[in-house]
């Protein structure tokens, strides 16, 4: 009985204690209860202050920057800059929006003419920031001053700069001269004078050369009471649309130099016009005042004198734009540097161009290759493989010629001419070139017409692959034998009655529904496949010639020959 009584006890105790613990708990929760100060830095606010939150409330906060502040982060019992923050309440906290003051920046960029160089600066400052430039002369300059958008702003080589706004200064510098340099100028023009009418002379600046060539009688005439002779050189492209030309002008006294006139010339609506005009006075003499002509020193003179010529172009030298065909010259032994032009002498009496997969776009200069019989710039298919290593090395580099226009009207030796596979060709001009025999235009995929009116003696034509020629006359082709025509989809009509010596024909592929031949060519070669006579195609590579070839003519089964194809 006493153990019973026992046990009830001791139950009753363990229930009495858990219920105060309890009710101790509930009331410890109940006051659980944070403060939570929100602030801000000067330049902005907060949409809240703050206040009491029980424990893991969410607090929505915002801070928003006056005007030309900025939000930066946020201090206290927050981090970061995420803005709104959501704050959980966790204790007691303190948080403050930080805000700065915008800051405006500019750049700023220094540079300097031929002469001297400036210091380093930083790209960009704070606004009204000083900053420290200097310009510095090499050795025969002087500085001058420093502009902005062509204004002076400063004589001073060092001086500080305030940065109001995005600015970009020069420095410029000029050479110091004595005059020395105009005086050997003209010595060295009055030593022409002993240059007889068509001479070839080169007028010589530092390392540059240039070459122009006498060509007129000497004019007679006065200036400043002093009478002179005047004796002209020039340099005029073979089209006369663009040139340069130098006119001396000598005292007929003593034969010295008054002045020299410099200029470009070019044509506009069939009238010749003047550019570029620089007078150059020799020294004792006064200029005449015109204020197109005059410079104020002779150092300015010589720099004029200086930089006109090296704006001519090179007569004894060819212009070669295109690297790609400048390269082809290189490998081929005719030029030795790449530099946009190429020696006239050394490719004037070339024959043959043979250059495959050389990336070639331009053919501009090809009108001074006036000895060029073979012009062969075509691509392989990609499935051909080459035995020599610089030609497959091109392959390999994935270079193809990709030529656009072809103006071959001064190459009057042309035989042979393949610009296959170029298939950015679109138009190509062989317009007088007699001599022509062979002509390979196949897979010159974007080529539309082609005039063959005046090449009389061609005797191979290969037009195949091509998708956009519809017509093709060949009336005056009276010694063609053979005509490619393979897969050029879009021709609509074709007329070979007037070419008899046809031997070698494929117009398989094609839209073509009828061909019109002659009566001849329906009774010796389409019925007894047989010519009367041989086809001789004289040169069309270097190593092949007097090449013959069996009757073989081939169409489509839907296409006919015909009298009349009306």
């Amino acid at each position: 009985m006493k153990n019973l009584l026992t046990s009830i006890f001791i139950f009753l105790s363990v229930l009495c204690l858990g219920i105060i613990i309890s009710c101790n708990n509930e009331n410890l929760e109940a006051e659980l209860i944070f403060e939570v100060q929100i602030n801000s830095s000067n330049g902005g606010s907060v949409n809240t202050s703050g206040g009491s939150y029980p424990i893991d409330t969410q607090i929505q906060i915002t801070a928003a920057p006056d005007d030309g502040f900025e939000f930066t982060r946020w201090l206290g019992n927050a981090s970061g800059n995420e803005n709104p923050l959501t704050y959980t309440v966790i204790g007691n906290a303190d948080i403050t929006a930080n805000f700065e003051e915008l800051v405006t920046t500019y750049s700023l960029t220094l540079s300097s003419t031929q002469g001297g160089t400036v210091n380093n600066v930083n790209e960009v400052y704070p606004e009204n920031s000083s900053i420290q430039i200097v310009a510095e002369p090499n050795e025969g300059y002087q500085f001058d001053y420093w502009t902005s958008n062509g204004n002076i702003i400063s004589n001073e080589s060092a001086f500080d700069y305030v940065l109001e706004s995005n600015s970009v200064l020069l420095a410029n510098f000029s050479q110091i001269c004595d005059n020395q340099k105009i005086i050997d100028l003209f010595n060295f023009f009055n030593s022409l004078k002993e240059i007889e009418i068509g001479d070839v002379y080169e007028f010589s600046f530092g390392n540059y050369y240039k070459t122009l060539e006498g060509n007129s009688t000497p004019i007679e005439g006065t200036f400043e009471g002093i009478n002179y002779k005047q004796m002209n050189f020039n340099e005029i492209n073979k089209l006369n649309a663009i040139g340069n030309e130098i006119s001396f002008y000598f005292r007929e006294d003593t034969g010295d130099i008054l002045f020299i006139i410099a200029l470009s010339s070019y044509l506009e609506n069939g009238v010749r016009k003047y550019s570029n005009i620089r007078r150059f006075y020799a020294p004792d003499y006064p200029s005449d005042g015109d204020l197109n002509y005059e410079h104020s020193s002779y150092c300015e003179q010589w720099d004029a004198a200086e930089n006109f010529t090296n704006d001519l172009p090179k007569k004894l030298y060819t212009y070669i734009p295109d690297d790609n065909f400048e390269q082809a010259l290189i490998d081929l032994g005719y030029d030795d540097e790449l530099d946009d032009y190429v020696l006239t002498d050394n490719i004037v009496d070339i024959e043959e161009i043979n250059y495959l997969h050389g990336g070639i776009e331009s053919l501009e200069g090809i009108q001074n290759f006036t000895n060029l019989k073979r012009l062969i710039l075509f691509n392989y298919p990609d499935f051909v493989t080459v035995n020599y290593a610089d030609l497959q090395q091109r392959i390999d580099d994935g270079l193809k010629n990709n030529i656009q226009f072809a103006d071959l009207t001064n190459n009057k030796k042309l035989v042979y001419v393949s610009l296959s596979r170029n298939i950015a060709l679109e138009s190509i001009n062989i317009d007088g070139l007699t001599e022509l025999i062979g002509l390979v235009l196949n897979g010159c995929q974007n080529l539309s017409s082609i005039d063959l009116s005046t090449n009389t003696k061609l005797e191979w034509l290969n037009l195949g692959f091509n998708n956009k020629i519809t017509e093709i006359d060949l009336t005056n082709l009276l010694e063609l034998g053979r005509l490619h025509l393979r897969a050029t989809g879009n021709l609509n009509s074709l007329d070979i009655s007037n070419n008899s010596k046809i031997v070698d024909l494929d117009t398989q592929y094609t839209n073509l529904e009828c061909i019109k031949v002659s009566d001849y060519q329906i009774q010796n070669q389409i019925n007894s496949n047989s010519i009367d006579g041989e086809s001789s195609f004289t040169v069309w590579f270097s190593d092949i010639s007097g090449q013959t070839f069996d009757v073989n003519w081939e169409k489509d089964s839907d296409t006919t020959y015909s009298l009349d194809c009306n």
